[in-house]
Order: structure tokens, then C-alpha cells, then sequence
């Protein structure tokens, strides 16, 4: 599910090749310079993040629009900013 033409904007973070903590950090990173509502589309290849940032975006109160594994070891995700 990709995020529809009401969103208000839209980034994409490539995290592929790196490691939780990294892609925490380059996460929080974007997250600060995105205004309330845009939508943020992540590239991921870690197992462990893909486990731990949306976990962590939705306790920080981000919504996860949408996560699948899209082929082995390769993970999208759709992340919209809190209001």
C-alpha cells in the first residue's frame, strides 16, 4: 500500500547497507526536518530494523502506513509523521 495523492509531501530515506543503530538515527534525523504530515518512504535491507523502526516510529507516535517485504531481505516502508 503506498500512501495516497493527499498526502502532503513525500521523502525517501535509503537505508539499505546500513545497521541498527544507524538507521534509527538517520530516521530520527529525517523525521526532524519533516513538517507534520509528510509522509517519509524508507528502503531497508536490515532484518533487526525493519523489526525495530516502525516499533519505534509508532511509540514515538508515527503512524506506519504500510511495511512489506517487498523480496527476500528488502523491506518498504510508508511512514507518515504525527500531527
Amino acid at each position: 500500500m503506498q500512501p495516497n495523492d493527499d498526502s502532503k509531501q513525500m521523502r525517501e530515506l535509503d537505508l539499505r547497507g546500513l545497521k541498527c543503530p544507524l538507521t534509527f538515527v538517520h530516521l530520527r534525523l529525517a523525521l526532524e526536518e519533516m513538517q507534520p504530515g509528510e509522509v517519509l518512504h524508507l528502503l531497508i535491507d536490515d532484518k533487526l530494523a525493519s523489526v525495530d523502526l516502525p516499533r519505534n516510529a509508532e511509540l514515538e507516535g508515527h503512524t506506519v502506513l504500510s511495511m512489506p517485504e517487498t523480496r527476500k531481505g528488502f523491506w518498504e516502508m510508508w511512514l507518515k509523521k504525527k500531527l
